[in-house]
């Protein structure tokens, strides 16, 4: 994708990573939507970076307030070929902690966030980017999912120690939707890829291996920086 013909939707664009990510796209010459519950932050973060860039609220646990968003997103852009998941909340907790067992309902509230959030944007913007035309790589849009290390290394308590967070970081949430995606939707993702970064270079972190998934397959692979499949996992 050439950034300058980007016309994307950023959710959790209204500050930190998202904001970064919509400010570096309309930089570029890139149209951006920043779609985000925080309507204030939102607003002033649209008008910061210029007129390419435009706010709409959403609740991104919402199945019909995400689907009429995406679709008033690619009308105001004239279409939409990328979409940039940044919504999420760090909510990390034990699934045993010092006062007890984690709460059911403090552990759905990040997987909605997180996890089907995630999912609802995705389906909704693939949905339209299916009717868009190919560019000369047979690209129609690009879905982009970010994550925290934590999804592959956890946090304090060792591994999983952070189970709600872990959760919902990657791993193994979104690796199961992004077999779903290249499976159902091959027709246009021909190829799917997710990158994870660590903090550190080492060869040996998962983190800083990438996952693939190749239309047609059934399998992951990690690989190293060099091309060298490392592990494969089925799927």
């Amino acid at each position: 994708m050439k950034i300058e013909d980007a016309r994307a939707v950023v959710t959790g664009g209204a500050s930190g990573l998202g904001a970064a990510v919509a400010s570096h796209v309309a930089s570029k010459g890139g149209k951006v939507v920043i779609v985000d519950v925080q309507e204030g932050p939102g607003q002033a973060t649209a008008a910061k970076l210029g007129a390419n860039v435009s706010f709409l609220r959403c609740d991104v646990t919402s199945e019909a307030e995400v689907n009429s968003t995406m679709e008033a997103a690619a009308s105001r852009m004239g279409g939409l070929n990328l979409l940039v998941n940044c919504a999420g909340v760090v909510g990390a907790g034990r699934v045993l902690g010092k006062n007890g067992p984690m709460a059911g309902d403090f552990f759905s509230k990040v997987v909605h966030i997180n996890l089907i959030g995630t999912f609802l944007c995705d389906k909704a913007a693939a949905n339209i980017m299916q009717n868009n035309t190919p560019t000369a790589d047979g690209e129609r849009g690009l879905l982009v999912h970010t994550a925290s290390v934590a999804a592959y290394e956890g946090q304090i308590g060792g591994p999983k120690g952070r189970f709600a967070y872990f959760e919902t970081s990657g791993h193994p949430g979104t690796i199961i939707e992004i077999s779903d995606i290249s499976g159902s939707k091959g027709r246009f993702f021909e190829r799917v890829k997710a990158e994870g970064i660590a903090y550190g270079s080492g060869p040996r972190s998962r983190a800083d291996m990438q996952i693939n998934h190749r239309h047609g397959g059934r399998g992951f692979y990690f690989e190293d920086p060099n091309g060298h499949v490392l592990e494969v996992l089925t799927a």
